[in-house]
C-alpha cells in the first residue's frame, strides 16, 4: 500500500516537471515578481506633470493630440483636419497612464522569439499610446489581458526611460485605455449652438427646405411662399441630428477626390457670423453604409457618417413641418385674453390670485378655474386649408376675433397672439386665420366655442 502512494506522489512529481518544462519551451523568459508593498507606477514621471502630446495607434490608424498653449485640459487633432480633442476622455487617459502599476516583470531571453509576443497580443499590439514626458518620447504597446488569476495586461515599453529586454504585466484602467482614435476626439461634424442658427437651407433632387427664424417672436417660418409659421419642436428635432452627426473616418483634404462632381445634397446653416455647409458627396469607401460628406465651417473636413436620420426628417413633406397651433403661448406667459364676436367684447385677466372677467357682467373666475381654461385654449390645434389669398378677407369681414396679450414673451413690451374667428364650413366645422402668418385653419365646433369664452368654458365663483 505504501508502495502504491510513493508511485502515485512520483507520478505525480514527473507530471509536474514535464509541464512545467513545456512552458519554459514556449516561453523563454525569466520572471521578476513584485510584491503589493513594492508596486511602482509604470510613468513616475508622468505622475507630477503633464504629457506634452499624447498619440492612440490602433489597427493602422492614429490620432494625434496636442495641448493648445497656455492650457492642461484643452487638446486637439491637427490631422487629417484640426478637430477639438474630447477633453473628458483624454482627461480620463492620462489619468489611467498615471495610475499603471507594474504587477511583475518578465525578463525577455536573448532566444525568444516572435511567436511568444503574437501570443500575448504585443506583436501586433492591440492598440498604443505614445507620449511625451518631459521630452522622452514613449511608447506604450499593450497586449492581451493576463488569463491566470493575478489579473493583469501584457505591455511593452519603448523610449529612453525604458528597460526594451521586459514585458510588463500591469494593473491598468483599460476601460479608459481602450479606445479607438474616434472615441478621443470631438468628432461631430458641426459645432454650432442651436439657438445660434438663424437659416435652414436643404437643397437635394428628392426634397427642397428653407426655413428662417424670427428673433422678435422665438418663431420659424417658411422663407418661400406660403410663409407659413413651423413647428419649433420639428426645428429642434432637425437640429438635434445635426448635432449628433459624428464622423466615423476623417480623411485629408488634398486626398480627397469626389466619384461625382456635385453634392447629391447640400445642408447649410446659417448663424449670425458664420455659414456652415455640409455637402453630402458619395458612398463611403471605408465603411459601407455610411456617407462621405464635406463639412465647411471655419475649415473645411471631410469624413463619413451616417445621415440617414437627418435625411429622414428633411425628406418630409411641407406640411409635416408646419404648426397647425392656433396659439403658441404657455398658461403661465398668458396675462390677459380678449374675444370680440359680432361687436361684443369680453376680457379676462390675471388679478391678483384670480382671474377677473369683463364683459356684460363683471365676475371673478377662480385662479384653477381659469388656468384650466387657458390650457385648453392653448392646447387646440385646427387643421391648414389654405394661405393667403384675397378671398380670406372675405371669409374674415365680421372682424369676431381673439387675442392673447403677454408681457412675458418676446422682445418688445408687450407680445401678442390674435386668431381671427370667420363663419361655419359645410361640414358644421369652422375657419379660423392666424394674423401673425395668415394662415388659415379649419377647427372644430368644439374648438371655436371655447375661442367664444363664454359660461360652458369654464366655472365662476
Amino acid at each position: 500500500m505504501n508502495y502504491v502512494r510513493r508511485q502515485l506522489v512520483t507520478n505525480g512529481i514527473l507530471v509536474i516537471v514535464a509541464l512545467a518544462s513545456g512552458v519554459g519551451a514556449s516561453l523563454p523568459w525569466r520572471k521578476q515578481s513584485v510584491s503589493a508593498q513594492s508596486a511602482e507606477s509604470l510613468l513616475p514621471r508622468l505622475v507630477d506633470g503633464e504629457p506634452d502630446f499624447l498619440s492612440l495607434s490602433r489597427g493602422g490608424r492614429e490620432v494625434r493630440l496636442l495641448r493648445r498653449a497656455g492650457t492642461t485640459d484643452s487638446w486637439f487633432a491637427p490631422l487629417p483636419v484640426t478637430v477639438p480633442g474630447d477633453s473628458a476622455t483624454i482627461k480620463a487617459v492620462i489619468s489611467a497612464l498615471r495610475g499603471i502599476r507594474v504587477i511583475r516583470r518578465i525578463e525577455r531571453a536573448p532566444n525568444s522569439v516572435a511567436r511568444n509576443l503574437t501570443d500575448l497580443g504585443l506583436d501586433p499590439p492591440r492598440f498604443a499610446w505614445h507620449l511625451s514626458v518631459g521630452g522622452n518620447e514613449l511608447t506604450l504597446s499593450f497586449g492581451e489581458q493576463v488569463s491566470d488569476f493575478r489579473g493583469g495586461r501584457y505591455l511593452t515599453l519603448s523610449g529612453p526611460l525604458s528597460a526594451a529586454g521586459f514585458i510588463f504585466v500591469v494593473d491598468a484602467n483599460s476601460a479608459a485605455l481602450d479606445l479607438t482614435p474616434e472615441q478621443v476626439i470631438d468628432s461631430r461634424l458641426v459645432h454650432a449652438n442651436d439657438d445660434d442658427v438663424r437659416e435652414i437651407v436643404f437643397e437635394s433632387a428628392q426634397a427642397a427646405f428653407h426655413a428662417r427664424s424670427n428673433d422678435e417672436v422665438d418663431h420659424w417660418f417658411e422663407v418661400e411662399q406660403p410663409h407659413l409659421r413651423l413647428e419649433n419642436a420639428k426645428i429642434a428635432q432637425l437640429l438635434n441630428e445635426v448635432s449628433l452627426l459624428k464622423g466615423k473616418h476623417f480623411m485629408n483634404l488634398a486626398q480627397f477626390t469626389p466619384q461625382r462632381g456635385q453634392p447629391s445634397a447640400v445642408l447649410r446653416l446659417v448663424l449670425p457670423a458664420r455659414e456652415i455647409a455640409v455637402e453630402l458627396m458619395s458612398p463611403c469607401a471605408e465603411a459601407p453604409g455610411l456617407t462621405t460628406a464635406r463639412v465647411s465651417d471655419n475649415g473645411t473636413a471631410v469624413a463619413c457618417a451616417d445621415f440617414s436620420p437627418l435625411l429622414a426628417i428633411l425628406s418630409q413633406e411641407a406640411e409635416t413641418w408646419r404648426d397647425t397651433r392656433l396659439f403658441t403661448l404657455r398658461t403661465d406667459q398668458v396675462e390677459s385674453v380678449r374675444t370680440s364676436f359680432r361687436g361684443e367684447r369680453t376680457d379676462l385677466r390675471r388679478e391678483g390670485t384670480a382671474f377677473a372677467m369683463e364683459g356684460k357682467n363683471s365676475v371673478q373666475v377662480d385662479i384653477q378655474a381659469g388656468n384650466e381654461f387657458l390650457t385648453a385654449l392653448l392646447a387646440a390645434r385646427g387643421q391648414v386649408v389654405s394661405t393667403k389669398s384675397p378671398l380670406s378677407r372675405l371669409l374674415f369681414a365680421s372682424g369676431d376675433y381673439l387675442q392673447i396679450r403677454s408681457s412675458v414673451m418676446g422682445k418688445q413690451d408687450e407680445y401678442q397672439e390674435k386668431l381671427l374667428v370667420g363663419p361655419l364650413t359645410a361640414d358644421g366645422d369652422r375657419l379660423v386665420k392666424r394674423a401673425e402668418d395668415d394662415a388659415v385653419l379649419r377647427i372644430s365646433e368644439a374648438t371655436a366655442e371655447l375661442l367664444r369664452m363664454d359660461a360652458p368654458s369654464f366655472k365662476r365663483d
